[in-house]
């Protein structure tokens, strides 16, 4: 279920009938593409199911947004102030979820 209010933005929160911990989640297979921009990197984030708690991890870097849920078929931008190349974050980003830790 989604709550709209006309002309404002939905809320973000996202409620689960079930503890993390016993929740059955599919392997995630998060999408990602590299977007550079002038002194800072978007990650475009997509995954065609739930990936919940979705952690980023890239040396040196500190993420606007981090341990987020995707909801299947929805996009999360996270961005990086960093001169890093594209190619290089693209080899170095680790990206793990809730269901990767078990």
């Amino acid at each position: 279920a989604q709550f709209t209010c006309p002309g404002e933005d939905p809320p973000d929160a996202i409620r689960y009938f079930a503890h993390p911990k016993d929740m059955r989640l599919p392997g995630a297979g998060v999408r990602f593409e590299i977007i550079p921009g002038d002194g800072n990197v978007t990650i475009e984030l997509t995954s065609s199911v739930l990936a919940k708690n979705v952690f980023l991890h890239l040396d040196g870097c500190h993420f606007s947004d981090n341990f987020f849920d995707i909801l299947p078929g929805e996009t999360v931008d996270v961005t990086i102030e960093t001169d890093i190349p594209a190619d290089e974050i693209k080899d170095k980003l680790k990206i793990r979820t809730l269901r990767d830790t078990y």
